[in-house]
């Protein structure tokens, strides 16, 4: 399980030269409730939502200091079935990014509650050379 940590920033009020510069510190904000997260982003729609991926093929929200039980999209094995099934171990494999259409929260735009996912999903004809395995396609 990973951590996720949140940067914030203390100021020093002791001097001058201390203040222009802050100090950063790491605080944990979401203990074992993911896989592998590989990506977080915002809507930029006011809301103060954070997106984080999970490899696994889910995308939280991360909002008021916590992650939300409930996915904002599951597309797990077991959800919409569309990400290949990752491992526990190491994989480069899953869901790996996602980003928003910049007119994301302006109704007028046609982009418009568009989002985009990037993730490893089965392929429909795998082959077995096994110099050159291939079981997945990205999408």
């Amino acid at each position: 399980m990973k951590l996720i940590y949140a940067a914030l920033f203390a100021l020093s009020a002791a001097t001058a030269a201390q203040a222009a510069f802050p100090t950063l510190y790491l605080k944990p904000v979401c203990t074992q409730q993911l896989h592998s997260p590989t990506n977080i982003t915002t809507a930029n729609d006011g809301s103060g939502r954070m997106f984080v991926c999970d490899q696994m093929g889910k995308v939280f929200i991360f909002q008021g200091g916590m992650l939300l039980p409930t996915p904002f999209i599951d597309l797990s094995s077991t959800g919409l079935g569309r990400v290949i099934a990752v491992n526990t171990g190491y994989s480069e494999r899953g869901l790996l990014g996602m980003a928003f259409h910049p007119g994301y929260a302006n109704s007028s735009s046609p982009g418009y509650r568009r989002f985009y996912v990037y993730y490893s999903a089965p392929a429909s004809t795998p082959t077995v050379n096994a110099s050159t395995p291939q079981d997945n396609v990205s999408v």
